[in-house]
């Protein structure tokens, strides 16, 4: 039987009931409000109810749900065809069926007033972040009679998102805009996502890689934090001017390679030219004595001498106010 838009818009009210609690690391993604829910008694055999799903994070599809009622309640339960997962296509079509393995989720039974989710974990099927999926309901029985004892998936009934919901409509076998059809709401199909632990850089030696904490761990590495970067290289010690007691200087050395001179370290990325560890020289202006050029340590040490500053001479006289 064909689904026109007339059959749409006479659902009903029912009540779900939550059944599941998701972990921290879990992510549910719907587009659902999660208010009240409306019966759609309006499907024919082989026809699909589809929500188009965006991750925020990395990680492992591990659950799909969707919300079935009557508006009687009660119902026996419904042993439907199909749980279908899409790549994202040009809406309101979807891509590619998503296969991994052997992957089959055929024959999904679903029982009434409840949202009910269907673990598949073991298919290990990867999401990334941003990263757009299609998840479908294909019925095996209709309900498309109007009848309050026959079940059917539901929507929110508050307000149908453009982009979001998209029907397999049979006849003329394509798909359409749940919204376009008249469909009030957005339907209660969700997916849960197991989020990857935040990236970070990652040390083995002096090499560094993009990882997680429990990956680099498990590599025998040092992790550097959540949201670190490999650039600059955080596994290489930076180097720089190292002075010797006496006053040699030393390039190229790390901070701890400097103190362990012993020396004294002069700061990252610092050179021997000009060389750091000769204090600079100028005039020092010493009462009657006159003009001598010494370092300003020099000059403090001497009675009455004043420091003209760094790279001053005795030429003209620098003593002359």
């Amino acid at each position: 039987m064909s689904i026109g838009k007339s059959s749409w818009v006479t659902c009903c009210a029912a009540t779900l009931v939550f059944t599941t609690t998701i972990a921290n690391a879990q992510i549910t993604l719907q587009n659902d409000s999660g208010a009240g829910t409306v019966v759609c008694t309006c499907f024919v055999p082989g026809e699909e109810a589809a929500v188009w799903l965006t991750s925020p994070c990395a990680g492992t599809l591990i659950a799909v749900q969707f919300g079935w009622g009557s508006a009687q309640g009660g119902a026996p339960d419904s042993l439907e065809q199909a749980i279908h997962i899409y790549e994202a296509g040009a809406f309101p079509a979807p891509g590619a069926e998503i296969t991994v393995g052997d992957l089959a989720i055929e024959g999904p039974v679903l029982v009434d007033g409840f949202i009910n989710e269907f673990d598949i974990t073991a298919f290990a099927i990867p999401i990334s972040a941003d990263e757009t999926i299609v998840v479908s309901l294909e019925f095996a029985h209709a309900n498309n009679t109007g009848s309050p004892f026959i079940p059917s998936v539901v929507h929110d009934g508050d307000g149908c998102q453009p982009g979001k919901s998209t029907v397999f409509a049979i006849p003329p076998n394509g798909w359409f805009s749940a919204c376009v059809l008249g469909v009030s709401g957005d339907w209660l199909i969700r997916a849960v996502v197991d989020c990857d632990d935040e990236k970070g850089a990652c040390c083995e030696m002096e090499t560094c890689s993009m990882t997680t904490l429990s990956l680099c761990e498990q590599g025998g590495g040092v992790f550097q934090g959540d949201a670190t970067d490999c650039s600059p290289n955080p596994c290489v010690e930076p180097t720089g001017a190292c002075c010797l007691a006496g006053g040699p200087c030393i390039a190229g050395l790390t901070e701890s390679q400097c103190l362990a001179q012993p020396g004294t370290y002069e700061g990252d990325g610092v050179p021997c030219t000009p060389d750091p560890c000769i204090d600079p020289t100028g005039g020092c202006c010493i009462g009657a004595v006159g003009c001598l050029v010494l370092t300003q340590t020099q000059c403090d040490g001497v009675e009455e001498g004043v420091y003209a500053g760094d790279d001053t001479d005795c030429n003209g006289d620098a003593c002359t106010p």
